[in-house]
């Protein structure tokens, strides 16, 4: 039975591709105009690929180095042939499994929180292609498909950012979240092209030039051995700008925030559980090739932690519900970087898991207060709401105690890392990560405390949550408190050569992480929740407020910099480009006008056109010799 559907796995991807074109054909030709219909085809689809996960997934538990492959040639050019197809090994289950799970969780909760949105059908047509696209991406078999749908997931970001394209600062948003993401894409395309070049010119096997997933480490070795190490960090940085744009890493992350413009289930969707993961699902993958370098390990580490810094530092100070956790989504994604770096593989995978579903929760639970609250987003107008949302209010807490590392997944997940830091001896690296942990417990908890305690400062009474919305955010909960008891089994089923999260001895790390969590929510209750008022330190609130001008200067660049260019360019290419090219056509027609003219059939008037010509001719010649024979006495004399 387990053969049978893995061996059907590539239908996984298919089925949300039929769907979106059967959205999409069906509302041109009018055969589908249910909401209903729409809703439920959107749903069978995503829970096909969540029953193909789970049983894959139980199947690969009895057999843990079981790896399957199909690939089609697509491509052929000599000896040298591109391959599409699927490629389940441990990595591929375990995101397969968060990206359907979460896919049809939003999905459910989109059913009702977009229902009455005149673009129901649009919205559910792109969640199919992203689905597509998100399942293609962890399942491909090389880089080169790889690559093909990392496109893919970037245009159907594009599209759901600006789903209310009408707006705006939501068309803004998008165009900003494409054009960074593109800056990523181009140093991915060239890493790509690079490592597949020196394979295909100086391997002995031409099948490796598509760079497949399953030879990675031969294929590592032999670049390694190709080329010097300054060319082997120079094709490493490359590939890994595609995962620092797609992850929102420093200095590429100012575009996630602005995209929190999108509806609240499409921040939950790709913006904090399955696009930006794909950053760090890609890092993974290419695990045996960075690893093979000190330097690049170092520069993955040092930029998860520059990124977790000063984006936990961001969310301090902001009031917007969603862009709080837009940046703490930017912060964690820097501690899986920085795990990742510093050689704690198991628990920077753990944390993308348990992150997944806290994350998608914490987006949910906002998306019932902003509901409820007629669209309101700034928490300075909340208030008291654990009264009128208790299941919310509930369910915002949970995430809140995990995603600050004192209870359920989140604390599993986060010991493992700087379990694994210290193990490795990095001090410095889990210091910086201790840091990020007493900030996210703080700004976590001020987020609950100003939203679901205290009096209501709104003007119009919270109105009471749907039953879908309740259960999706149940449902998550679930996953979050339960999700903790499989970090020993994780450890086993994932891990990269000898790699084990947890040190023979937690009791320290384990006292420390705590104690500076409860030192975090302890500030925030303090300051939020007794109104005890507080020196602000008007330089360190501003630059964390105006998030270190980093937007600012990018405005500039953009704006001044960018478009003075642009226009000076824009000049050169009308006046003097375009200006040639008319003047060469104008020259031509004129000259034609004036040969027409001199063809008259007449004998006489060509025997005077040639005397003519002749004498412009010997007059022209006697001109240059007159010059030439003075420039030469001229020469002489001196």
């Amino acid at each position: 039975m387990e053969g049978t559907f893995i061996n059907n796995i590539y239908t996984v991807i298919l089925f949300p591709l039929w769907v979106f074109l059967l959205i999409i054909l069906g509302r041109l030709l009018n055969v589908i105009q249910s909401r209903r219909v729409i809703s439920l085809l959107t749903l069978a689809s995503t829970l096909y690929g969540v029953i193909f996960a789970v049983v894959t997934f139980l199947y690969m538990l009895k057999t843990p180095d079981y790896v399957y492959e199909n690939s089609y040639a697509f491509l052929r050019i000599e000896n040298y042939t591109l391959n599409f197809g699927v490629f389940v090994d441990n990595l591929s289950v375990i995101m397969l499994l968060v990206v359907t799970t979460i896919s049809f969780l939003v999905q459910l909760y989109s059913t009702n929180y977009m229902y009455k949105d005149r673009s129901f059908p649009r919205f559910f047509a792109y969640l199919n292609l992203f689905n597509f696209s998100m399942i293609g991406l962890v399942l491909s078999p090389n880089l080169f498909q790889n690559y093909v749908f990392w496109e893919l997931v970037g245009v159907s970001s594009y599209l759901l950012i600006g789903f209310w394209y009408k707006k705006p600062s939501a068309a803004d948003a998008a165009k900003k979240a494409f054009l960074m993401n593109r800056i990523g894409d181009f140093g991915l395309l060239a890493g790509t092209i690079a490592i597949s070049y020196f394979i295909y010119r100086y391997s002995d096997e031409a099948s490796l030039a598509t760079v497949p997933f399953s030879n990675i480490g031969n294929i590592g070795d032999y670049l390694y051995s190709y080329t010097n190490d300054a060319v082997f960090v120079i094709i490493c940085v490359l590939l890994l700008f595609g995962s620092f744009a797609k992850s929102a890493q420093f200095p590429l992350h100012t575009w996630l925030a602005d995209a929190m413009e999108g509806p609240t289930p499409v921040s939950a969707l790709i913006h904090s559980a399955t696009m930006v993961a794909a950053g760090v699902y890609l890092i993974a993958r290419l695990y045996p090739l960075y690893s093979l370098s000190d330097g690049v390990m170092n520069f993955i580490a040092i930029i998860g932690l520059i990124t977790a810094l000063i984006c936990a530092y961001f969310a301090i100070t902001q009031n917007d519900l969603k862009r709080i956790l837009a940046y703490s989504t930017n912060s964690q994604l820097g501690l899986m970087f920085l795990a990742l770096g510093a050689g704690a593989y198991t628990g920077g995978l753990f944390h993308l898991v348990t992150h997944a579903y806290f994350k998608s929760m914490l987006f949910l639970c906002s998306g019932i207060v902003i509901h409820s609250l007629a669209h309101q987003q700034d928490i300075r107008f909340m208030g008291g709401l654990r009264k009128y949302l208790p299941l919310t209010a509930a369910c915002y807490l949970i995430a809140c105690i995990s995603i600050s590392g004192l209870l359920f997944s989140g604390f599993c997940s986060k010991e493992m890392i700087l379990s694994g830091l210290l193990k490795n001896n990095h001090y410095i690296f889990a210091v910086g990560f201790l840091i990020v942990a007493l900030m996210t417990a703080f700004y976590m908890f001020r987020s609950y405390f100003v939203v679901f305690e205290g009096d209501f400062k709104g003007s119009n009474v919270p109105l009471k949550s749907p039953f879908l919305l309740n259960l999706s955010i149940s449902i998550l909960a679930v996953f979050t408190v339960f999700l903790g008891i499989f970090q020993k089994g994780f450890e086993h089923f994932i891990k990269f050569g000898n790699d084990i999260a947890q040190s023979e001895n937690l009791l320290n790390p384990v006292f420390i992480s705590v104690s500076i969590a409860v030192l975090g929510i302890f500030l925030a209750f303090v300051i939020y929740c007794k109104k005890n008022k507080i020196i602000k330190p008007k330089i360190l609130y501003q630059l964390s407020y105006n998030r270190f001008y980093i937007d600012n200067f990018y405005d500039f660049l953009s704006k001044k910099i960018y478009y003075t260019i642009s226009n000076i360019c824009a000049f050169i290419d009308k006046y003097l480009v375009d200006g040639l090219v008319i003047l060469a056509g104008l020259n031509t027609r004129a000259l034609s006008w004036v040969f027409s003219k001199m063809q008259t059939g007449n004998f006489q008037s060509y025997l005077a056109y040639a005397v003519i010509f002749l004498a412009i001719s010997f007059a022209v010649l006697m001109f240059a010799y007159t010059m030439i024979m003075q420039y030469a006495f001229l020469s002489g004399v001196s």
